[in-house]
């Protein structure tokens, strides 16, 4: 009898698996194609999942789950088609309607026969056992990370953003382990050395937000202006947590409360918690109720610069704003991914200004979001802001500088033509509108274009849709020591005619009394005829505002007064602004990178704004390593650390000397300044009015690891000694054979990497790879290049969305030679098909490569 009805089984299941249509085979290619999320989409609502997970605390054992679906059904024409990317066997029983059914597991999907489909209420319940890399789990803690597509590699779920659903998680635990979710807690119970821990549903998510935290953490929480605010941590160093502890919980109520009284919507979630997550992949990330940080990021030094607290405070905005911005509100598509990541981050720079009321903060915003977008869009590589996006298992390709810093650029262009209120009562009536639910760029355009005299659809084409920037000229006529005339000009370097609509104010410059005159570049040649008659300037600036955005080259008098006397301009936006000119004109080769050295040197001995100075000393590092022969820097060394230790010992605030010093152990050379930095090192020398955390005397290790004739392994081993936090030892202890002085270690190590399961703690291998390629050991480093980029598609394939460019910059970092440019060049060439986004971004990272080889005379180069 059991024979004759398990027969009778297959017949049934063969019969089911016949009768999948070709159009169902057409929606069940791999990832979540854009065709299958319109299906669902279309098909599906009133989404609510119960899942429950039993975790063993050994990493490598199998965590049992079970999942209940419910949902409503319009369309059973189609078989239904989950996602699940898990390994074959993962499901052990599937049941709709409290009957077990067949299925089919394809592509990273599971399949249920549209004849076996109810219209209306429907119930799914899946025994599965869980996927295990967006998990994270350590020896003792995990986390899920689920953005952009990878809750469906945990579990099965509909993974695309705009099928939002009620999560009611239910976790099974070591018992002395803690749990975080999204939802607060309902009950917790204890059976022997397990624990049961039940959350309450929460609103409703898309699967890329849906998260939990559980491990040994320790539990903090405060209430301020009524919101109660939890966080998790495995810090050791007790005073470390006091000194930054009130900064942290202060920085998200502030945030809270600016941001319900600018949206005019109390904070949409039950609960906010977060998380210090050691080494975490991101900054942070905007799980509602279960945020999650770096710990790093929150947790500063004793001498944090004055960049970095502006960080930290940034870092908490800008998730903080994503509770409104990208989790009440979701994109419809992760094409439109970066209208969440604009508005957090134009947000975020609205929110801390009020809690550092002596920082300029139009120079902040100029100096945090025009270089990073420069950076892109000067590059071969450059993206538009909107991308399309065909498939979500290319969503994380779409992140990166464009539209995390281009974007609120753009966005700070779109409030000025509206005006701030209309802006923002434009953002209220959308947040309003679309509120847990989900909404696309257009339909926010068509609700702020009503407050508009203006065609906003129109504006929005070129500075959205398109990639790139203008390039920008001034064209004076002159009649003896009078301007005859004088226009502002505007190309496209791409050749294609485009215009870039955007308002400035130009700005002479001249003894005595400066001249600025408003304008709206809305073509090819805009005169400013009020300038006619006027003295000539002893230098045209662009603009005074600080937001105009593209490449500007100077006139010859402008720029030799700019390269004579950058330092006199008094006002810091517009003295930032030159910067930010200069060093373009230094990238596309009209100023050499020695007299470059010789302004930017004068430059760090007079300026006194910590914000241009931690810009001057980043140019700085560039301009050591990749524009500065190995000579260059050998005869410069001693002049330089001279000049860097002199500012760093003159500086009054703990934070200003740490921003000295920090750029001097990045560029120290002579045996001298390598002997001083080692005494600091090792205790023998202090810093007046520095005090160094054992994360900072791990980064002096490592800085002298990779400086000739250093001990690196006994120095390191050293180092290790010293360290009793186990997650900072354990980084170190992985970080050390990228540092060797024994090179067939450092290929070992190298090989290893391609190893997925090695390159689960991103930032530990972005480091490791970073001194691998440092420039002092690029010479023997250049065979990396080839292997590392074609890792490139598995390192997509299985990192999270912001480690292929990372990947890129540091297997770059340290190469300026035409040998390894014409190395990345080749791999191009013979991958003409290579993914598009992809090829983007290694044209990005390899962008200053490029330059420096080209720029590059015959001469003994580091690399």
């Amino acid at each position: 009898m059991l024979k004759t009805h398990f027969l009778l089984f297959l017949l049934i299941n063969a019969a089911a698996l016949n009768a999948y249509t070709a159009v169902e085979d057409s929606l069940t290619e791999s990832g979540v194609s854009e065709a299958l999320a319109r299906q669902r989409a279309a098909s599906l609502d009133s989404l609510s999942y119960a899942v429950h997970f039993i975790i063993p605390e050994a990493r490598q054992a199998n965590i049992s789950a079970e999942l209940e679906l419910n949902f409503l059904l319009r369309d059973t024409t189609t078989a239904l088609i989950l996602d699940f990317k898990a390994a074959d066997g993962a499901v052990s029983d599937i049941m709709l309607q409290g009957r077990s059914v067949p299925w089919r597991t394809i592509n990273g999907h599971l399949v249920i026969p549209a004849r076996l489909l109810t219209a209306g209420k429907n119930r799914l319940q899946i025994s599965f056992t869980a996927g295990d890399d967006p998990l994270n789990r350590n020896e003792n803690y995990l986390y899920t990370l689920f953005v952009p597509g990878r809750a469906s590699e945990v579990f099965p779920c509909f993974d695309q953003p705009n099928l939002k659903a009620r999560f009611t998680l239910t976790l099974t635990l070591p018992a002395h382990w803690t749990a975080v979710a999204n939802g607060p807690l309902q009950r917790q119970t204890t059976s022997g050395d397990w624990q049961t821990w039940s959350f309450a549903a929460t609103p409703p998510l898309p699967t890329y937000l849906f998260a939990f935290a559980a491990g040994e953490f320790q539990r903090i929480s405060k209430t301020i202006d009524g919101h109660e605010l939890e966080m998790y941590h495995r810090e050791t160093n007790i005073s470390k947590l006091a000194r930054n502890s009130q900064a942290i919980f202060g920085l998200h109520a502030s945030a809270l409360n600016w941001l319900e009284n600018y949206t005019g919507i109390d904070y949409p979630f039950q609960k906010f918690a977060f998380v210090l997550i050691p080494d975490f992949q991101y900054n942070g990330m905007e799980h509602p109720g279960a945020v999650l940080y770096r710990a790093s990021s929150l947790l500063l030094d004793e001498s944090a610069t004055q960049r970095q607290k502006l960080g930290r405070a940034s870092l908490i905005a800008h998730e903080t704003a994503h509770m409104w911005f990208g989790d009440l509100v979701t994109m419809n598509w992760f094409d439109d991914v970066w209208t969440k990541e604009v508005f957090a981050n134009f947000m975020a720079a609205k929110i801390v200004n009020p809690a550092f009321p002596d920082i300029d903060h139009r120079v902040r915003f100029l100096l945090s979001h025009f270089p990073p977008a420069y950076a892109v869009d000067r590059s071969a590589g450059a993206n538009p802001i909107r991308q399309h996006l065909d498939n979500l298992a290319g969503a994380g390709s779409l992140y990166g500088a464009i539209i995390y810093q281009k974007a609120p650029i753009v966005m700070q262009h779109l409030e000025n033509r509206l005006g701030a209120r209309a802006f923002r009562d434009g953002l209220r009536d959308y947040l309003r509108k679309f509120s847990y639910a989900n909404a696309t760029w257009p339909d926010l355009i068509a609700i702020l274009d009503q407050r508009s005299d203006e065609d906003l659809r129109q504006w929005s084409h070129v500075w959205v849709e398109e990639a790139g920037r203008p390039r920008l000229r001034t064209v004076l006529h002159r009649t003896e020591d009078r301007i005859a005339g004088l226009s502002l000009l505007q190309d496209d370097p791409a050749g294609q005619g485009r215009i870039w609509p955007q308002k400035t104010t130009l700005l002479l410059l001249r003894q005595g009394t400066d001249l600025a005159f408003s304008t709206d570049v809305s073509a090819a040649s805009t005169p400013i005829n009020e300038a006619i008659g006027e003295p000539i300037p002893q230098c045209i600036l662009p603009d005074s505002s600080g937001l105009l955005y593209g490449e500007f080259i100077p006139d010859s008098t402008s720029m030799a007064f700019l390269l004579r006397a950058i330092d006199t301009i008094d006002n810091d936006l517009w003295r930032a602004s030159a910067w930010l000119i200069l060093y373009d004109n230094l990238l596309n080769g009209t100023i050499p990178p020695e007299q470059f050295f010789a302004t930017l040197l004068n430059g760090l001995h007079k300026e006194s704004s910590e914000l241009i100075c931690n810009t001057l000393l980043r140019t700085l590092r560039t301009l050591w390593w990749r524009f500065l022969s190995a000579d260059q820097r050998t005869h410069f060394a001693a002049r330089l650390e001279s000049l860097l230790r002199e500012r760093m010992q003159e500086a009054g605030e703990q934070s200003f000397k740490a921003l000295w010093f920090n750029a001097l152990q990045d560029v120290v050379l002579s045996e001298e300044g390598v002997a001083w930095l080692f005494s600091v090192w090792s205790g023998a020398t202090t810093v007046d009015g520095l005090t160094f955390s054992q994360r900072q005397y791990t980064r002096m290790a490592l800085e002298l690891a990779v400086r000739p004739g250093q001990n690196s392994d006994s120095l390191l081993t050293a180092q290790l000694a010293r360290l009793s936090n186990p997650d900072r030892r354990a980084r170190l202890q992985f970080v050390m054979p990228a540092l060797s002085t024994r090179k067939a270690e450092r290929d070992s190590f190298f090989i290893s990497l391609k190893n997925p399961a090695r390159r689960t703690h991103e930032p530990w291998v972005l480091e490791s790879l970073r001194y691998l390629n440092h420039p002092l050991r690029a010479a023997g480093a250049r065979h990396y290049l080839r292997p590392g980029l074609e890792l490139l598609r598995d390192i997509q394939k299985t990192g999270d969305i912001f480690f292929p460019k990372r990947w890129l910059d540091a297997l770059f970092s340290g190469h300026t030679s035409p040998q390894a440019a014409a190395i990345v060049r080749q791999f191009l060439e013979e991958h003409p098909d290579y993914p598009e986004r992809l090829r983007g971004k290694i044209l990005q990272s390899a962008d200053l490569l490029f330059r420096a080889a080209r720029l590059q005379r015959p001469r003994d180069a580091g690399d």
